[in-house]
């Protein structure tokens, strides 16, 4: 049998529900029926609801790396513990590039000014003479402010 070229909404909700059963668009392109990979992925690139749709169900695909994990771990004995951490640690790693948002590592930086207040960035040329005004005036204040405490 052909594979498919055309777009159309049947191919396309198939291909949506693979995904978010937890299938690559690899593995399902592989199956004769279906498009190939590149002729999906220029689906995704002309039309921006397929792509979205294709995002979302590969999120919602991850969850299946849980039940992974989950039976991985419950199986695992002395003699399988070394080749369940290493399944285990795929299937982490790959929730994480697929879902970085649940199962990606939660890098945070938090920067502060003095005495822990924010920092803000302006960009002077985008203010009026009044938010200008407003800026220098509120300095001044803070300015008088603190040479009247440390006397």
């Amino acid at each position: 049998m052909s594979r498919q070229t055309l777009f159309t909404a049947e191919l396309a909700d198939h291909i949506v529900d693979e995904l978010a059963n937890g299938r690559s668009l690899v593995k399902i392109c592989a199956d004769e029926s279906m498009p190939n990979r590149r002729t999906v992925l220029r689906w995704m690139e002309a039309d921006t609801a397929f792509a979205t749709r294709c995002a979302r169900a590969r999120e919602a695909g991850t969850e299946i790396y849980e039940d992974k994990i989950e039976s991985t771990a419950d199986c695992c004995t002395e003699e399988t513990a070394q080749s369940a951490k290493v399944k285990i640690s795929a299937y982490q790693w790959i929730a994480s590039k697929l879902h970085p948002k649940k199962y990606g590592d939660r890098n945070r930086v938090e920067l502060t000014g003095a005495d822990g207040g924010a920092i803000v960035t302006l960009n002077a040329n985008e203010l009026t003479d009044e938010q200008l005004a407003a800026i220098a005036s509120a300095g001044r204040t803070a300015s008088s402010e603190s040479q009247t405490s440390e006397t």
